[in-house]
C-alpha cells in the first residue's frame, strides 16, 4: 500500500466518521427539532393558557369595572336622594310657611303709620314678621336633623351641607 492510498484510506475513514458524526449531529438535530417542537408547543399552549387568563383578567377587571360603576351609581343615588329629600323638606317647610302667611293674610304695616300696639295694621304687621321668624326656626331644626343625620352615617361626611355653621365651626359668630 502506497502513502497515497494510506492517506485515501485515513481520508475515508475520516469521511465516514464525519458521516456517522453527520449522522449523530442529524440525529441531534432531529431530536433537538422535536423538542423544540414540544417546547413550543408548550409555549403555544402557555400563550393560549395566558391568553385565557388575559381574557379572565380583562373580564374581572370589566367586572369591577362594572361593580365600581354600579357603587358609584348607587352612591350618587343615595347622594341624590339625600339631596332631594332635603330640597323636599325644606320645600315643604317654604310652602307651609306661604300657605299659613297667605291664609293669615298679613300686611305689611306702612313706614309712616302710627306705632301703637292698639294699631291693628301694626299687630298685624308683627304677626307677620312673627311668623317669617318661625319659619326661620323651622328651617334651623330642620338643618339640626339633617346635620345630625349626616353625623351618624360617615359615608355621608363629604355632602355635609355647609350652608349654617355651628358653634363649634370655624368662623362661627353670634
Amino acid at each position: 500500500m502506497t502513502f497515497k492510498n494510506v492517506g485515501n484510506a485515513i481520508a475515508s475513514a475520516q469521511w465516514a466518521s464525519n458521516r456517522v458524526g453527520n449522522g449523530i449531529a442529524s440525529t441531534q438535530w432531529a431530536s433537538n427539532h422535536v423538542e423544540n417542537g414540544i417546547a413550543s408547543t408548550q409555549w403555544a399552549s402557555n400563550r393560549v393558557g395566558n391568553g385565557i387568563a388575559s381574557t379572565q383578567w380583562a373580564s374581572n377587571h370589566v367586572g369591577n369595572g362594572i361593580a365600581s360603576t354600579q357603587w358609584a351609581s348607587n352612591h350618587v343615588r343615595s347622594v341624590f336622594a339625600i339631596r332631594n329629600g332635603i330640597s323636599h323638606v325644606f320645600q315643604a317647610v317654604i310652602s307651609l310657611g306661604e300657605h299659613t302667611l297667605q291664609h293669615e293674610k298679613a300686611p305689611i304695616p306702612p313706614k309712616n303709620g302710627p306705632r301703637k300696639r292698639s294699631n291693628p295694621q301694626v299687630a298685624v304687621g308683627r304677626s307677620h314678621r312673627r311668623g317669617l321668624r318661625r319659619i326661620v326656626d323651622i328651617h334651623f331644626v330642620a338643618y339640626k336633623l339633617l346635620q345630625a343625620s349626616l353625623r351618624s352615617d360617615p359615608q355621608l361626611q363629604e355632602i355635609r351641607p355647609r350652608w349654617g355653621r355651628d358653634r363649634g365651626d370655624i368662623g362661627y359668630r353670634r
